[in-house]
């Protein structure tokens, strides 16, 4: 049978590297496009992928289907010169369906917690021989990866509500995390998203299982969802977790079953990530694993790469990295570090996105309540084009109104002094931030903390 030649625009995303990857462990031919590069886009190299770090038509030449994700502009010349060859096009949630949807697909959706709980659910499957094919939105830290072409039966997915791509998929299993508002800007309204989020649990077969967050109030205002399906919770649910308790090394829960009960013990940080947890035990009991089974997964688990990750330690002095730019992910982060750590806390922000700077306004004014000194740099725009009015410097004008230990850098480079200022004493640097705030902080302490005799 012939091979497929695929070209991603934007290959070096976290979601479009993962089907690169997946593609070319299937033996297809890979190309990519992407000014952009991390290990991800080293590993595919490495598979046998070609790069691109510019956009040009010339680098599509003898492909068969384009693949492109929604942060690319659609005057992108390698886009323009697809459309006039009449070549396949299709989105990345598109060709994501295609692959999963010849598995039987276990999906994760949620708000929140999507990429913990779903690289969870692989570590279970994983260690537990079931060999699954995996395409997560970050890079499992103790598989170092963020996708995996599995021989077994099972399709583990991340799917997003962001494009409302994730009704293309067609589950056999799933697991709501919970809803809350956000991505206004492509549903309109939180009762329009909500509903999608209903729409999608819809598409589960009916032999399949559903887990579903009892306790998130976004889930308990669309009552059908806790009716139709299993759910899990501290005050109500078909697994009811009668104990949890948390501290610096991970999270211990006792789940009570409609059988029996079970202790169960996460070895990583965050109250809210013993939920994602608890929603992947209860999913994998009902699916007849054993407790030994799911303990042995989650006992290898060590994180998610960009969340809650540890990057930087010495000392008293420790520096933290995360994806979180939802009020919501930044309030759940700062409260699971200090419920556990009492060294001062320190955060900077790099915003993500106009529209949602401005569309949660208020929120960004009072999730960071917990931090004891705040650091707000400029916009990352993404694809977006400015907003009158929504600025950093009138965030953080705003922030100190409020009474927030807030100040404005104009530029991410200034992370450096903030961190060297910190090094010496007993102190927690959190980095927080959907943009370029990750890949600058990492650069700043491999540059300046390079192991004796490295380059730097």
């Amino acid at each position: 049978m012939d091979k497929k030649h695929y070209h991603f625009i934007g290959i070096a995303g976290i979601g479009m590297s993962a089907l690169a990857k997946l593609l070319l462990e299937r033996g297809e031919v890979v190309t990519g496009s992407d000014p952009g590069s991390s290990l991800l886009t080293e590993e595919l190299t490495r598979l046998g992928a070609r790069i691109y770090t510019s956009h040009s038509e010339e680098h599509i030449k003898g492909a068969n289907v384009i693949i492109y994700s929604s942060a690319i502009k659609k005057e992108n010349p390698e886009l323009l010169a697809a459309r006039d060859l009449g070549l396949m096009i299709m989105k990345r949630g598109e060709l994501l369906a295609e692959l999963f949807n010849s598995k039987t697909g276990i999906a994760v959706a949620g708000s929140h917690g999507k990429t913990t709980t779903s690289s969870l659910l692989a570590s279970v499957f994983k260690e537990t021989g079931r060999d699954p094919s995996v395409a997560v939105g970050g890079v499992i830290s103790h598989l170092e990866s963020n996708a995996f072409s599995g021989q077994g039966e099972y399709f583990i997915a991340e799917s997003d509500e962001s494009d409302g791509s994730f009704l293309l998929l067609n589950p056999k299993h799933a697991i709501l995390t919970n809803i809350d508002n956000d991505h206004v800007d492509h549903y309109g309204s939180l009762s329009e998203l909500s509903q999608a989020f209903v729409n999608f649990l819809k598409r589960v077969d009916e032999k399949g299982v559903v887990i579903v967050n009892a306790d998130d109030p976004g889930i308990q205002k669309a009552p059908e969802l806790l009716r139709r399906f299993k759910s899990f919770g501290t005050k109500s649910g078909d697994y009811l977790v009668q104990k949890l308790t948390c501290s610096a090394e991970g999270s211990k829960f006792t789940l009570q079953t409609p059988k029996e009960i079970f202790d169960f013990f996460l070895p990583y940080l965050g109250r809210h990530n013993a939920y994602n947890a608890v929603a992947v035990t209860s999913l994998c009991l009902e699916m007849g694993m054993t407790p030994v089974e799911i303990q042995r997964g989650l006992s290898v688990f060590r994180g998610v790469g960009r969340r809650l990750e540890k990057i930087f330690s010495q000392s008293g002095f420790t520096a933290i990295d995360d994806y979180g730019h939802h009020p919501t992910e930044i309030r759940t982060t700062i409260c699971s570090i200090k419920e556990v750590d009492p060294r001062p806390l320190t955060v900077i922000f790099e915003p993500h996105r106009f529209t949602r700077t401005r569309n949660f306004w208020d929120d960004f004014i009072e999730c960071f309540s917990g931090a004891d000194k705040v650091y707000v740099s400029p916009i990352y725009a993404a694809s977006e084009s400015p907003l009158d009015g929504i600025t950093s410097e009138a965030l953080v004008k705003a922030q100190r109104e409020s009474g927030l230990n807030v100040e404005l850098i104009s530029d991410l480079s200034e992370m450096r002094s903030i961190k060297n200022e910190l090094l010496s004493k007993e102190a927690i640097l959190l980095t927080l931030g959907a943009g370029g705030i990750s890949k600058k902080i990492r650069s700043i302490f491999a540059e300046d903390h390079a192991p004796a005799g490295a380059t730097k």
